[in-house]
């Protein structure tokens, strides 16, 4: 058993070699009991989740990449803590920390999400600085911008322009945007600047097919289905909106790790 534990769960954490077919199914599997176990807390702090709730932990989810990639450039201590899945819980832990403390000055007239966002602005301040202080190259921010720009309004243009209803909502051209940075992050560092997909199974279809380019119809029929799903099963709008969140947080979080990833190493 410790050695089935070292071979596919901590030797990749340390080794850098990416994810594997068996890690990849535990932590899919973990990651389904912390989305359930973050709507049980909301539910229980009483959130709406809505715009201003999402400004307000934007934040934490900045943070949550920007640790990730201060790591991935050697520029914080290999620590369980900064890398996945450990960058998860201690994200998770900042947050709950937080929303405790918004839920307290709530009650003294301070807006929820407001004392949030400012509690996770407080904790990027030095991170950030790390960031801007260590950028080696600029160039992936521009072609990662413009190809974000460029395939975020084909989707929606297409959405409108064949009235697809279901995707017609301000949160879901949200979620479109952020998993269009984690494509977009992907196919700039695998195609211009020699990286490789880390996660097992597009790694796999990338190596197989001999493009990174094969991220965009990926990306785009797993969230028409996704969303399609959550709008037939859920009823309660809270639910709803809950699941759209964790979709737009599986987008943006990786993607914006990537993109700080390659301008940070290069």
């Amino acid at each position: 058993m410790v050695d089935f534990l070292k071979k596919y769960f901590i030797e990749p954490i340390y080794t850098g070699t990416g994810y594997n077919v068996v890690n990849t199914i535990v932590y899919g599997l973990l990651l389904g009991v912390g989305i359930l176990l973050s709507y049980r807390i909301i539910q229980r702090f009483g959130i709406r989740i809505d715009g201003a709730f999402l400004l307000g932990i934007l934040p934490f989810l900045i943070l949550g990449s920007v640790l990730r990639a201060l790591e991935d450039a050697s520029l914080l201590p290999k620590s369980a803590f900064f890398i996945t899945p450990g960058i998860f819980f201690t994200i998770f832990t900042l947050t709950i920390l937080a929303l405790t403390a918004a839920a307290l000055l709530k009650s003294r007239g301070i807006p929820l999400h407001i004392s949030l966002a400012l509690i996770g602005v407080v904790l990027l301040v030095y991170p950030v600085f790390l960031i801007l202080q260590n950028i080696y190259i600029y160039s992936p921010l521009f072609y990662v911008t413009l190809t974000l720009i460029a395939s975020t309004g084909v989707i929606i243009g297409a959405i409108r322009l064949l009235r697809i209803d279901y995707m017609n909502s301000g949160w879901v051209y949200a979620i479109v945007a952020a998993h269009m940075l984690d494509a977009n992050a992907t196919v700039v560092a695998v195609e211009l600047y020699g990286y490789w997909e880390e996660h097992y199974f597009e790694g796999a279809l990338i190596d197989f097919l001999g493009t990174g380019l094969i991220i965009y119809p990926l990306k785009v029929i797993v969230l028409f289905t996704v969303i399609y799903v959550i709008q037939k099963t859920l009823e309660e709008d809270n639910a709803v909106k809950f699941w759209y969140l964790a979709l737009f947080i599986l987008g943006f979080s990786p993607g914006l790790r990537d993109l700080l990833k390659v301008m940070l190493v290069g």
